[in-house]
């Protein structure tokens, strides 16, 4: 899915989908990504990189987060 598609001469519904996380995590929003592409929506999935193969394979954009997730979970301010 192109982000920015222009169908009809209309620009699409754009929609983001957040996954902090593990695959576990990001794998349902692939389904929900899906259908909503399926019905007409421009989605992005804003997720950990090593999932940006995995989200571009379903045919969904992909925006990397930075944040890592696992580290702060195991950090000092994740322990608290």
């Amino acid at each position: 899915g192109n982000w920015c598609d222009v169908a009809g001469g209309r620009e699409r519904m754009r929609v983001v989908l957040v996954a902090l996380g593990t695959r576990g995590d990001v794998q349902p929003l692939l389904a929900l990504g899906q259908g909503l592409a399926a019905a007409g929506y421009g989605v992005r999935v804003a997720t950990h990189e090593p999932f940006r193969a995995l989200v571009e394979r379903v045919g969904l954009g992909f925006a990397p987060v930075r944040f890592d997730t696992r580290e702060f979970l195991m950090g000092d301010a994740g322990q608290e």
